[in-house]
C-alpha cells in the first residue's frame, strides 16, 4: 500500500513539473496528453493561484510542491503509526 501511495505523490510531482515547463512555450491546450496534465494540476495549483504575485511571477507551483509535501508527511505519518 505505501509504495502504491508514494508513487501517486511522485506522479503528482512530475505532473507540476510538466504544467509548469508547459508554461514556457506555447502549446495546444486541446491536445489529449495535455488536456489531462491540466485537469491533474489545476485542482493542485488553483487553491494557491494569486496568492504570491511577484514582478510577473506566479509562485503557486512552489506552494503546491510544498503543500504536496506535507501532505505526503501527514499520510505517511498517518500510516505508519
Amino acid at each position: 500500500m505505501l509504495p502504491l501511495i508514494e508513487l501517486i505523490f511522485d506522479l503528482l510531482y512530475y505532473v507540476l513539473l510538466i504544467r509548469i515547463v508547459l508554461s514556457w512555450f506555447p502549446h495546444n491546450r486541446s491536445h489529449f496528453i495535455i488536456q489531462i496534465i491540466y485537469e491533474i494540476s489545476e485542482p493542485i495549483l488553483s487553491p494557491f493561484r494569486g496568492m504570491i504575485y511577484v514582478s510577473g511571477f506566479d509562485f503557486s507551483p512552489i506552494l503546491a510542491f510544498l503543500s504536496l509535501q506535507i501532505a505526503r508527511g501527514l499520510v505517511f505519518r498517518f500510516l505508519l503509526g
